[in-house]
């Protein structure tokens, strides 16, 4: 149908609209539905032990918890 897409994750054929803007796609459009996307997106986060986890971990190489000991260490202050 014209103006839908397929979403591989849950199988359903939606608007167009229900799928998040992706310049990098052929479509110009995300692979999966914005809710499968979502779900995805939370499942990989928790993988890593939540959202703060994964950014430290992504952005600086550590935990929540090495962060947390770093304030500890610090009393609170910033080490700068």
């Amino acid at each position: 149908m014209e103006g839908h897409e397929w979403c591989p994750d849950c199988g359903l054929v939606e608007p167009m609209d229900d799928f998040a803007r992706n310049a990098g796609q052929p479509s110009g459009r995300a692979p999966y539905c914005e809710f499968c996307h979502n779900v995805r997106g939370k499942a990989f986060q928790e993988r890593y032990g939540g959202s703060r986890t994964h950014h430290l971990t992504r952005r600086y190489g550590i935990t929540a918890g090495d962060a947390d000991a770093m304030l500890t260490a610090q009393g609170g202050l910033c080490a700068i």
